[in-house]
C-alpha cells in the first residue's frame, strides 16, 4: 500500500492493535500491575518502570518507531495510573473517612479491583421472573441465571439493560426527555419529543450517514468509540434491576461520539448549499448564514434553553441543610445509623470539612457488612462499642436465622431517668415497672426469609455493647426492615429516631418543636425559583412528616394555639405550592388539623390547593365540595362537580349532588328574600 493510504488490510490491523491496546490497559495494567505489587511488594512497581524506560531507550537507539511509540504510551499509562498511590499514602495516615482502608498493598489491590462490590460476569445474562421457591446460591452466583432459557436472558437484556438503561438516556440527550415518573421512581418513557423535538438526533443521523458515505474508514473509528463507550459498557456491566439511581452519566463518551456526527451533519448541509449555489457567491453566503443560525437555535441554544433550569444548582442548599439537620437532631456523643450514600457522605462532608458535630459517630448500614469498616468504628474516635475481636470480625458472614424474640437489657437507673424526663409521653402500661428490665424485640430474617446480614448482627451487637452509654439514633431514611423490630422503642426527634428504654406512644413535643423551629435550617425551600428534582422533593417530605407528628401531639393535648403554630410554621418553611405533596390528600390532612385548631378557612384553602393538584381524586373532590357548601360558595361547588361529571359522565351521584346544591341555593335565596 502507498504510504498514508488506509486500505482494508491496514484498517483490520488497526482494529487488532486497538483491541490489543485495550487488553494491555484492562485488564493488563489496571488489574495485573496491582496484583504484582500485592504479591511481591511495592518495589516491583519501580522495577517495572525501569524495565519500560530501558526498553524505550533501546528502541530509540535501534530506531524502532512503532515500538518506541508503543512503549512511551505504556510509560504514560503507568505514570497516570501511579497517581492512585495517593490513595495508598492517604490511607496510611488513617483519616476519618478511609473507605476500604487500603493502607496495605493487599488492601490497595482489593480497593482497585472493587472487591467489596463483588463480581458478575458478562455471561450468563441477568433476568427477572424467578419462581417463588427459587433460592440464591451465593457460592456459585453464575449458576443462578443458567437455570433458565436463553430467550429470557435476551429479553431482559433488550428491555431493561439496553432500552431502559441506554437508549432511554440517549433519547434524553438528543430526542427529548419524558416527564412521566414510573412506579420505580424513574422516568418511564423510552423516547419523548418533549423540548428537543428530536432535532439533534436527526442532524446527528444525517451526519453519521454523510460520514460513512464520504469516509467509511474514519467514520468507523467514531462508530467504534460510540459503541465501546455505550452499548459495549451495557453488555459488560450486565446490570441488575433495579438500579439505585439513574445511570446516564456512565455513557457520556458515547454521547460525545454522537455529538461529533451532529457537527458533521451541519457541515454536510453547508457543503450541499455550497454545491447547489456554486456560482452564486452572495446567495451561497446568505443561505449558509441562515442555516447556521437556524441550526444553532435548533440544537445548542434549544438544548441550553430546555435543560438549563433543571441543571441549575444555584440557591439549592438541600444537601447541606438536610445533613446539618440530621446531625443537629442528635444529642452529644451520639451514634446514628444511616441508610446509604445520600444520608452518609453529606454528613461526613459537614463533619470533616465544616467541623459540624464531629462528636456524632455516623454508622453506615451498607458499609457495616465489611470487616474494614467495622474495625474502623471500633478503633477510631469517636469509638463505637463493639464486643467482637478483629479475628471474629474477619470471620463474620451471613447468619442463618429464624424469627425469634431478643431482649435489650435496660438498667433501672437508665429507665427511671428517661421516664422522669418526659413522663407525659410514656405509655401508662410502662410506668409501674422499676429496677432492671428488658425490651423485647422480634427480629425477623432479612435475607430470603432464612438469614440475617452482617449489618443486622452488628446493629444488635452495638446496641447491646453500648449499654445505654451513648444516645443511639436511626435516620428517618432507614427502612423498617433495617430497624430489626426496634420500632416500638424509637422516638422521632426530628430527622432521626432515638432509641429510648420504653415503648413510645408519642413524641417529645417540646424537643421536636425546638429542633423544627429553632435548630433546623430550611434555606430556599420557599423559593419557587430554585429547581428541586423529584428525588429531593421526596426527601423533603420527611420535614412534613416531622411537623405532622408534632401537630398530632399538640392535638392530643388539645393545645389549639400550639397546633396552629406548628402547622403555620410548616407551611412557612415548605409551602405546598413550592414543594408539592406526593399525594393531594396530604393537604387535606393538614387542613383537618387546621379545622381542629379553630381555623376552618385554612381547611378550605388547602382543599382548593389539593384539588388544583389532583382534580381527578374523588376524595379531594368530595371534601372540597362539602367545604364549599359549608362556606355557602354554592356556585363554586357546582363548578367543581360539573368538572368532575365531565371526566366521569357515568357518575349519577354527581348529578344528584348538583341538584341538591341548586335546591340549597334556592332555599338560601328565599331566606334572604
Amino acid at each position: 500500500d502507498k504510504e498514508g493510504e488506509i486500505s482494508f488490510r491496514n484498517f483490520i490491523f488497526f482494529l487488532v492493535a486497538v483491541a490489543g491496546a485495550f487488553a494491555v490497559i484492562y485488564p493488563g495494567v489496571v488489574q495485573y500491575v496491582p496484583r504484582l505489587a500485592g504479591a511481591f511488594g511495592g518495589w516491583i512497581l519501580g522495577v517495572i518502570f525501569l524495565i519500560v524506560l530501558a526498553a524505550i531507550v533501546l528502541a530509540l537507539n535501534k530506531k524502532y518507531k512503532v515500538l518506541t511509540l508503543s512503549l512511551m504510551a505504556l510509560m504514560l499509562i503507568l505514570t497516570g495510573y501511579s497517581t492512585y498511590s495517593m490513595i495508598y499514602i492517604r490511607s496510611g495516615l488513617n483519616p476519618a473517612v478511609d473507605e476500604n482502608n487500603p493502607e496495605t498493598m493487599k488492601g490497595m489491590v482489593s480497593y482497585l479491583n472493587r472487591e467489596q462490590y463483588g463480581t458478575w460476569g458478562t455471561l450468563p445474562r441477568r433476568y427477572r421472573g424467578l419462581p417463588p421457591d427459587w433460592q440464591f446460591n451465593y457460592d456459585h452466583k453464575g449458576q443462578n441465571y443458567e437455570t433458565f432459557n436463553f430467550s429470557k436472558q435476551m429479553k431482559f437484556m433488550w428491555q431493561y439493560q439496553l432500552n431502559k438503561m441506554y437508549w432511554r438516556y440517549f433519547g434524553w440527550q438528543f430526542i427529548g426527555k419524558g416527564a412521566t415518573i414510573g412506579k420505580d421512581g424513574f422516568i418511564a418513557e423510552l423516547f419523548s419529543f418533549n423540548g428537543l423535538f428530536a432535532l439533534p438526533f436527526l442532524i446527528g443521523l444525517l451526519g453519521m450517514f454523510h460520514h460513512f458515505y464520504k469516509d467509511w474508514k474514519h467514520a468507523s473509528v467514531i462508530a467504534a468509540l460510540f459503541f465501546l463507550t455505550g452499548i459495549a459498557i451495557v453488555l459488560y456491566l450486565n446490570q441488575e434491576n433495579p438500579q439505585p439511581r439513574e445511570r446516564d452519566y456512565v455513557f457520556v463518551g458515547s454521547f460525545f461520539a454522537f455529538a461529533v456526527w451532529i457537527g458533521i451533519g451541519v457541515t454536510s448541509v453547508l457543503e450541499w448549499i455550497k454545491a447547489e449555489l456554486e456560482n452564486k457567491r452572495l446567495l451561497q453566503s446568505a443561505a449558509g448564514a441562515v442555516f447556521v443560525l437556524l441550526a444553532a437555535l435548533a440544537v445548542p441554544v434549544n438544548l441550553i434553553a430546555h435543560n438549563y433550569h433543571e441543571h441549575d444548582r444555584s440557591g439549592n442548599y438541600v444537601a447541606y441543610d438536610y445533613s446539618y439537620n440530621i446531625l443537629q437532631t442528635c444529642e452529644p456523643n451520639a451514634i446514628i445509623f444511616t441508610n446509604g450514600d445520600n444520608d452518609t457522605f453529606p454528613l461526613w462532608f459537614l463533619q470533616y470539612v465544616y467541623n459540624v458535630r464531629q462528636d456524632v459517630r455516623v454508622v453506615n448500614l451498607s458499609l457495616l457488612n465489611t470487616p474494614w469498616y467495622i474495625k474502623q468504628l471500633k478503633e477510631q474516635e469517636p469509638k463505637v462499642p463493639i464486643s467482637l475481636s478483629n479475628k471474629e470480625i474477619d470471620k463474620l458472614e451471613i447468619i442463618p436465622w429464624k424469627t425469634r424474640t431478643l431482649e435489650i437489657s435496660v438498667p433501672g437507673e437508665v429507665r427511671e431517668k428517661a421516664m422522669a424526663d418526659m413522663p407525659e409521653y410514656v405509655s401508662l402500661a410502662e410506668k409501674p415497672v422499676f429496677g432492671d428490665t428488658t425490651l423485647p424485640i422480634k427480629v425477623k430474617p432479612t435475607v430470603f426469609n432464612q438469614a440475617i446480614r452482617i449489618q443486622d448482627y452488628l446493629v444488635l451487637n452495638i446496641i447491646d455493647s453500648n449499654r445505654w452509654q451513648k444516645p443511639v439514633y436511626f435516620a428517618v431514611t432507614v427502612s423498617d426492615q433495617n430497624k430489626l423490630g426496634i420500632d416500638p422503642y424509637l422516638r422521632m426527634d426530628g430527622l432521626d429516631f432515638k432509641l429510648v428504654p420504653y415503648k413510645v406512644d408519642s413524641v417529645d413535643a417540646d424537643r421536636l418543636e425546638k429542633n423544627l423551629t429553632e435548630v433546623f435550617q430550611y434555606r430556599n425551600l420557599d423559593n419557587p425559583g430554585v429547581y428541586l428534582n423529584d428525588n429531593i422533593v421526596g426527601l423533603l417530605q420527611n420535614y412534613r412528616a416531622a411537623f405532622l407528628r408534632l401537630a398530632h401531639a399538640r392535638l392530643m393535648k388539645r393545645d389549639n394555639d400550639q397546633l396552629a403554630r406548628a402547622l403555620t410554621e410548616m407551611e412557612k418553611v415548605m409551602p405546598f405550592d413550592v414543594i408539592p405533596a406526593p399525594d393531594a390528600r396530604l393537604p387535606l390532612q393538614v387542613g383537618q388539623y387546621y379545622q381542629f385548631a379553630g381555623r376552618p378557612q385554612d381547611f378550605t384553602r388547602l382543599a382548593e390547593l389539593a384539588y388544583k393538584q389532583d382534580p381527578k381524586n374523588p376524595e379531594v373532590v368530595g371534601a372540597l365540595v362539602s367545604l364549599l357548601q359549608r362556606d355557602k360558595r354554592f356556585e363554586d361547588a357546582v363548578h367543581v362537580l360539573e368538572n368532575w361529571q365531565a371526566l366521569n359522565p357515568e357518575d349519577t351521584e354527581a348529578q344528584k349532588k348538583i341538584q341538591e346544591i341548586h335546591d340549597q341555593m334556592n332555599k338560601s335565596d328565599s331566606v334572604m328574600n
